[in-house]
């Protein structure tokens, strides 16, 4: 299962988006705007990490051991646990520098209408399923034998994280090219205006079938 076809269940069919809504005290539509916005730019994210070897090998090793996937059969659970935003803190550091993180949650508050704290929060919270997403479509990803690190191995990681974003940029093509454009120019140049051109309907548009 593509890690897009894993997100659209967990965030609409088992109620994520209404479980962050819920426990930040925000409106559901802005966690959705936010949501349907920033999964591209984290899958984007991925992408160009795993595209360095060293950086895959630690993406691979790090989703064995702690994203295989389980965050999304208990969503209500994950997401009330203070610890969940403490993980998906770490993780945004790792996937994007301090400047293109404050772009990034300056440009979504735009689009929201929230402030720059509540976008962070959202993220927190968003980026353990991102990373949850990968590392359960790995696991049904078929790859090459050998390496094998509890069903997830380089290979299959790479192979779904590609697949993630191919299905992103066909899904929303706007979305996935803005933050692609940001992260291959390291964060110069200002994409506020295009992220809040991308209008508060992107999640059903990312998550259509």
């Amino acid at each position: 299962m593509s890690m897009m076809d894993i997100l659209g269940q967990a965030l609409q069919q088992q109620g994520g988006v209404q479980e962050i809504s819920r426990e930040l005290g925000i409106d559901e539509k802005k966690v959705a705007t936010v949501a349907g916005a920033a999964i591209p730019m984290m899958i984007a994210a991925l992408n160009k990490n795993a595209s360095q070897e060293s950086g895959a090998s630690r993406l691979a090793s790090a989703v064995a051991k702690d994203h295989d996937g389980s965050i999304l059969d208990n969503l209500s659970g994950a997401l009330s646990n203070p610890l969940v935003r403490t993980e998906g803190a770490a993780i945004l550091g790792h996937l994007f520098p301090s400047n293109q993180q404050q772009q990034t949650t300056s440009a979504l508050g735009k689009m929201s209408g929230l402030d720059a704290t509540s976008v962070s929060k959202i993220l927190m919270m968003l980026a353990p399923l991102v990373l949850g997403a990968l590392g359960k479509s790995a696991r049904t990803t078929s790859a090459p034998a050998g390496a094998s690190m509890g069903g997830i191995d380089l290979g299959s990681i790479v192979a779904a994280l590609t697949g993630g974003q191919q299905d992103a940029k066909k899904r929303a093509p706007e979305a996935t090219d803005i933050f692609t454009k940001m992260l291959d120019s390291d964060g110069d140049g200002n994409i506020s205006d295009d992220i809040a051109s991308m209008g508060a309907g992107i999640l059903g548009s990312l998550f259509k079938s």
